[in-house]
């Protein structure tokens, strides 16, 4: 999730920034690394797991500030991966990819406000 740096919060902060954290990165990364990856790999991959880990170790990299940063991405990729499996599921591929975004933009959001206390 595209944590906010610290040079990009507090009285500095950018409105261009925020939108591009809450708005912009969450719909790109649902789309480049979940959305079209997951529909990719289970074409390729019949294990679910294996399209899981894929997708997030995808989300990982992207995500390569420090190490510690790409284990928390890793993790967060695998639920949103998984968000977006079980909501396909459910739901459709539209609103599946909607529903990531928005958690995706919802963990944007919280990660500004705690950087920000």
């Amino acid at each position: 999730m595209a944590g906010a740096s610290n040079e990009h919060v507090g009285s500095e902060i950018s409105y261009w920034y925020i939108f591009l954290a809450i708005v912009v990165a969450p719909i790109a990364e649902t789309y480049f690394l979940q959305k079209l990856p997951i529909e990719f790999l289970e074409k390729k991959i019949k294990s679910v797991a294996v399209v899981i880990l894929i997708s997030a170790a995808l989300f990982g990299i992207l995500h390569l500030k420090s190490s510690f940063v790409v284990i928390q991405a890793f993790v967060a990729g695998i639920i949103l991966a998984m968000a977006y499996i079980v909501h396909r599921k459910n739901h459709g591929a539209k609103r599946a990819f909607w529903a990531v975004a928005i958690i995706h933009s919802l963990a944007n959001i919280t990660v500004f406000i705690t950087r920000m206390l």
